[in-house]
């Protein structure tokens, strides 16, 4: 999947944002959506999800800077598991 970042190798320097340990994490990366991702790095489980998205995703400071995000009423969510852009 290309939003996870594999764990391969020790000594790459990549750790979670929110916890500072290492594994196997997702990237906040909009792909072709606005806004742009931070390409911070997180634990599936810190920021409170069960399963990596199926689509594009962006933490949730991301999401805070398009108000218009926050202002959705269907499914989607915002908050500390941030936001998943919905698959077209």
């Amino acid at each position: 999947d290309d939003f996870i970042v594999e764990d391969d190798d020790d000594d790459d320097g990549e750790i979670c944002c929110l916890c500072k340990d290492g594994g196997d994490m997702i990237v906040c990366d909009s792909g072709d959506h606005e806004p742009s991702g931070c390409g911070r790095n997180f634990h599936v489980s810190c920021i409170d999800r069960l399963q990596v998205p199926d689509g594009d995703w962006i933490c949730s400071d991301c999401a805070k800077t398009k108000p218009d995000l926050l202002e959705k009423t269907d499914d989607t969510i915002v908050g500390n598991q941030g936001y998943e852009f919905p698959i077209d």
